[in-house]
């Protein structure tokens, strides 16, 4: 019975999942590539503004979108500060104009864009901060209402992240329309609980 009970709990730790680890910041972003000789991309550099100040040498992840480039990591070279007016003319924000390394993988410059995009913003990354072991996308087809946000739709998902290898998101980025603005909203799940970590409508 004790034998029994303990290759349960064994059983149990075993198939449990790893715990979600803190990210800090998430986004998509676009790629953007630089004329070269010709009709040759020259390099592929990434835009970032985090709303939260990094730490110089720690590490992204940069997780390319739609198209058959494996993941991988860039380090934080600097960043700077930089102060600006939001909606609330009296509140002065600050985001984090963040440089990294031009992206290595020469793919990204010989990719043809994706439908509808122009060759010099020819795909989208997502960005988390900071790295973590595993990042995978999550296809919009295997979403189940189960395992979102109350009162989020599958179709409303423009991006979901497993960070834990459970294969369950763990991040998402929600887009949907609210009056006459299209309102985007960040999703982190700690536990088994989900929290909105920012909401974005235009002014």
């Amino acid at each position: 019975m004790l034998l029994t009970r303990l290759i349960v709990l064994a059983f149990a730790a075993a198939s449990a999942p790893a715990p979600i680890p803190a990210i800090r910041f998430f986004t998509q972003t676009d790629v953007r590539r630089w004329p070269g000789f010709g009709d040759d991309w020259a390099r592929a550099t990434l835009e970032l503004h985090f709303d939260v100040p990094p730490k110089v040498g720690q590490e992204i992840n940069v997780i390319p979108l739609r198209i058959p480039v494996a993941p991988f990591r860039l380090a934080i070279r600097s960043f700077e500060p930089q102060q600006f007016e939001g909606c609330d003319p009296d509140k002065i924000e600050t985001i984090y104009h963040v440089s990294v390394d031009d992206l290595p993988d020469r793919a990204l410059l010989s990719l043809p864009p994706l439908p509808g995009r122009r060759g010099e913003f020819p795909f989208d990354v997502a960005i988390l901060y900071p790295a973590v072991p595993k990042a995978t996308v999550i296809p919009s087809d295997a979403l189940r209402p189960v395992h979102l946000p109350k009162g989020v739709l599958p179709g409303q998902v423009t991006l979901a992240l497993d960070v834990n290898g459970d294969r369950l998101p763990d991040l998402l980025i929600v887009t949907y329309e609210q009056g006459e603005d299209t309102v985007e909203d960040y999703w982190q799940k700690t536990g088994q609980t989900w929290h909105r970590s920012r909401h974005l409508v235009p002014c």
